[in-house]
């Protein structure tokens, strides 16, 4: 998947629709894994944490939050 990439961020270039394909996809095939929604206060938390930066950038989808991001 695209990527747009802000402050180290590494949010998912996809549509409502593209989302919840990817999304149901993984739950037919049983897969595990997680969506986070990072708003403005994540993105600066992700700066000064390394390893909260890694957890967030190998969630299944990284999704903005409302108009911050």
């Amino acid at each position: 998947m695209k990527t747009a990439s802000i402050l180290g961020v590494h949010f998912h270039a996809v549509t409502m629709q593209q989302a919840v394909d990817v999304a149901m996809s993984r739950i037919r095939a049983r897969q595990k894994g997680y969506v986070v929604t990072p708003n403005p206060e994540i993105v600066d938390l992700c700066r000064h944490d390394e390893k909260f930066m890694g957890v967030v950038n190998h969630a299944t989808l990284v999704l903005p939050d409302g108009i911050g991001i």
